[in-house]
């Protein structure tokens, strides 16, 4: 992309003034316990922050990808399961932020997407990530539906970013699900994979419905309440 600066200027006016808001709402909804830490912590993220923006400069400049939404807000109707398990119906519907959609007009007037989630734990590859979670799994099909189905577009590529390696130089910062692995063993696979996904991520929805409980720690922040079948009990 022509108008992309190849170099990214961490000194630039409006990286600071970004920075420094987005500071100044950290340490509201997460205060540090101190002074020191505080500023130790300010400096380590406004590090990592240049390192990885001078790394995209460089894709946005280079590579042709352009930078369509950032924490954006999946749509629940988009992506949904209905399935039948037991004689009894499931709807589950999907929700969550992806970190960043990137696309790209190839030559031949085709465009492709790519997905980039942001992890500040250390580093796993493609493998270890695939063991652990299926965001990637969810993620490509929900863009893949979203904006693929509109521009006959395929997301091509998926990448877990773990920004403190990238900040400590480590050529190990992305795990990445490249092109036809993406393709052939996730967005093909459809909704069979991202029920077999949710089964093995969740393994209580194989519980018949009466031993689905609601206990004292359920909450707005447990990590299954979109999943979670107590409502229907």
């Amino acid at each position: 992309n022509s108008s992309v600066s190849s170099v990214f200027d961490p000194t630039a006016k409006a990286f600071t003034e970004a920075y420094a808001e987005a500071l100044s709402e950290a340490e509201v909804t997460v205060p540090a316990p101190n002074a020191v830490i505080r500023d130790a912590e300010a400096q380590e993220c406004r590090e990592i922050a240049a390192a990885y923006l001078t790394e995209l400069h460089k894709e946005l400049h280079n590579d042709g990808w352009v930078v369509v939404s950032c924490e954006e807000e999946m749509i629940t109707d988009v992506l949904k399961l209905e399935f039948t398990e037991n004689g009894h119906e499931y709807v589950i519907k999907f929700s969550g932020n992806i970190d960043r959609i990137d696309k790209k007009t190839c030559e031949d007037g085709s465009v492709i997407y790519r997905i980039a989630d942001y992890k500040t734990g250390k580093y796993n590859t493609a493998e270890e990530m695939d063991k652990k979670t299926k965001q990637h799994l969810i993620y490509a099909q929900y863009v893949s539906k979203k904006y693929g189905e509109k521009e006959k577009a395929e997301v091509e590529d998926f990448s877990y970013l773990f920004l403190s390696a990238l900040k400590e130089g480590r050529p190990e910062w992305k795990a990445e699900f490249l092109n036809g692995e993406l393709k052939r063993e996730i967005l093909n696979a459809g909704e069979k994979a991202l029920i077999d996904a949710v089964y093995a991520e969740h393994n209580y929805l194989k519980k018949p419905r009466k031993e689905i409980v609601k206990t004292d720690s359920c909450s707005k922040y447990c990590r299954y309440k979109d999943i979670c079948m107590y409502e229907l009990v």
